[in-house]
Parts: structure tokens; sequence; C-alpha cells
């Protein structure tokens, strides 16, 4: 006998701890040609701006303004534990080491349209840090449910 169907739950139960999941468990990208964007005052650092412009399935570039000064492409891919993983050049390693500060982390909220990186600032905690979508209209429904910055 064949078992009895249910019917797919409604698109936003399938976001499971910020991170968006389709109907077959598939991390939700980001959409390509999207860009984030975030300004603001990190401990350590000073005013700092963030940037994020999503260029493939597979490349970001990364750019950063301020106390930190860098552009620079970023592979990304989607990570066991639902966030983004992502590989920095060497010479981006560098730089921040030489600033007493590390990227530890990055994701994608579907729901909110928004991404997100954790930083590290010297011996402080970390901050995870949410870049907003500029350049054009949100989808309807993206609400602002994640504030600006986090400790970690």
């Amino acid at each position: 006998p064949e078992p009895a169907t249910m019917p797919h739950p409604p698109r936003w139960c399938l976001v499971l701890l910020g991170v968006a999941v389709s109907a077959t468990s598939e991390i939700i990208p980001p959409p390509i040609g999207a860009h984030y964007t975030r300004t603001l005052a990190l401990p350590v650092i000073g005013q700092q701006t963030v940037e994020l412009s999503i260029l493939s399935g597979s490349v970001a570039r990364l750019c950063m303004k301020g106390a930190i000064s860098l552009d620079e492409p970023v592979k990304y891919f989607p990570s066991q534990d639902g966030g983004l993983g992502f590989s920095l050049s060497d010479a981006t390693h560098a730089l921040l080491k030489r600033m007493r500060t590390s990227l530890r982390s990055a994701g994608y909220v579907a729901h909110e349209d928004s991404a997100w990186v954790t930083v590290a600032p010297g011996p402080l905690p970390a901050i995870k840090i949410r870049l907003d979508r500029t350049g054009g209209a949100q989808p309807h429904g993206v609400g602002g449910e994640f504030p600006d910055f986090v400790l970690e």
C-alpha cells in the first residue's frame, strides 16, 4: 500500500535556524547579482564598511573600507552547518592577520534576503554582522528580524 501523502508545508515552515532550505533540503544560495552592505563602528577597528557582491554561484566580491581596506574575489560554497563556506586569498589572510582580525563565518538568510559575516576583531568576542541588500527592491515579506550586529 502507498503511504499517505502529506501536503507540502508553507515555504516559511522550511526556514530553520535562520538558514533557508528548499523542499529538497538544499540550501538556497544568495541570488547572483545581489549586493549586500553594512557600515558600523567596530571595537578596535573603528568605522568599517563591509560589502559583499554575488558574482556567480561560486564567486563573490568582498570589499571592506575603513581601518581594513580590501577588494578581493572570494570563492564560496554551501557548508555543512547551513552557512556559506569561503576561501580567502593568502594576501587577504595576511592583511587580516596584521590587523589582528579574522573572518570566521558567513551565511545567507533567504527569507530576509540578507547576508551575514562573523568578524573577530583581535582579542574581543566575534561579532556577527548583518549585511542588507542594496541596489534594488527587496522581495515582498522580507523583514528586519536580525539585528545589525550580534556579539557571539
